[in-house]
């Protein structure tokens, strides 16, 4: 019993010390992840190291070499006649009006000079919203949206076929999209591809290039969330810079097509050839920055479009509830 016991004793402690010495593993592991993070918060060739290492993964994965050719700006295409070329070859034109999303909606919305604002107090914080989209502009606007809505010729409602590349296949000639898919329809099309500015629309007489959202970034540091914290502030502020660098927004431009703001960079050559680049510019003319957005702006954008599928809505009626739906916003 005695000899029994001893061994059960001496296995216990050997599993105890096994314990411990895992312990001891895991802390010193710690230890040097600890260490590393002070070292990456107090070097500042260490963070920008860092983002290097990670920008050049990105473009060693994700870029590949420009396969276009820059050609002359084509001119201003009336959106009937797009949907007319498109239906001769027997596929249609795809406009995502009536998705989840919203974003192409308000832009056609906006195409007659409708416009939303948001008045803030002076901490930052909610005061109102109103918008014109209840005027003759929003109106228009309204009539533009159940236009392409009632044309039998134009997908307005694509959904996940938005993810599909346009062509003969799927029986989509031409469509409006973000310049996130720039790469996966280049990729897919080669130079059968072909950029442009959106196309203009012409409703009681009057005629305008379609409106949308001009989307954008802004690297900020706020003071009210690092507690105070110098240190911390101090190594925010220099990654914030970095990212507005000619470095980092040149990599970025390479790796992910993504149109720079840093002025130097936007003087390359490569980017002043770039197509993308170029149907952005043209676009910009008629696009709105999205900035701060009333908070029913979507959800009222979406009931509208819904509203507007009726053959006999009454476009005016169906505008003034959004505008009053955006009134009654409580944030952004």
């Amino acid at each position: 019993k005695k000899q029994t016991e001893a061994i059960l004793e001496m296995r216990l402690r050997r599993l105890t010390g096994l314990e411990r010495d895992k312990i001891e593993e895991e802390l010193a592991e710690l230890r040097e992840r600890i260490a590393y993070y002070k070292r990456v918060l107090t070097d500042e060739s260490l963070v920008i190291e860092i983002i290097k290492e990670e920008m050049q993964d990105i473009k060693k994965r994700f870029g590949t070499a420009r396969r276009t050719k820059i050609t002359a700006a084509a001119k201003d295409i009336e959106v009937e006649d797009l949907i007319a070329a498109c239906a001769e070859k027997g596929t249609k034109f795809a406009y995502a009006l009536d998705t989840d999303s919203s974003f192409f909606s308000i832009g056609t919305f906006m195409t007659f000079g409708a416009r939303y604002t948001v008045n803030l107090n002076t901490d930052g914080s909610f005061l109102s919203a109103t918008s014109t989209f209840n005027t003759e502009a929003g109106i228009k606007g309204g009539k533009a949206v159940k236009s392409l809505l009632a044309n039998a010729n134009v997908i307005t409602a694509h959904g996940s076929a938005r993810d599909v590349v346009p062509n003969a296949a799927n029986s989509i000639g031409a469509i409006v999209e973000g310049s996130w898919k720039y790469k996966a329809y280049k990729d897919a099309l080669g130079e059968n591809l072909g950029l442009a500015a959106l196309p203009t629309i012409t409703i009681d007489g009057e005629t305008k290039n379609f409106a949308s959202f001009l989307g954008y970034k802004l690297y900020g540091v706020n003071p009210k969330k690092s507690g105070g914290n110098a240190e911390r502030l101090t190594v925010l502020h220099k990654i914030a810079n970095y990212l507005v660098s000619a470095t980092a927004q040149e990599a970025r431009f390479d790796a992910l097509n993504v149109v720079p703001t840093n002025a130097s960079v936007k003087k390359l050559q490569k980017v002043q050839n770039n197509e993308l680049v170029a149907a952005l510019a043209a676009q910009s003319a008629y696009s709105v920055p999205q900035a701060v957005v009333p908070g029913n702006i979507w959800e009222g954008a979406k009931a509208a479009v819904e509203s507007l599928k009726a053959a006999d809505s009454d476009v005016a009626q169906v505008m003034e509830t959004y505008a009053a739906t955006i009134a009654a916003s409580k944030g952004y």
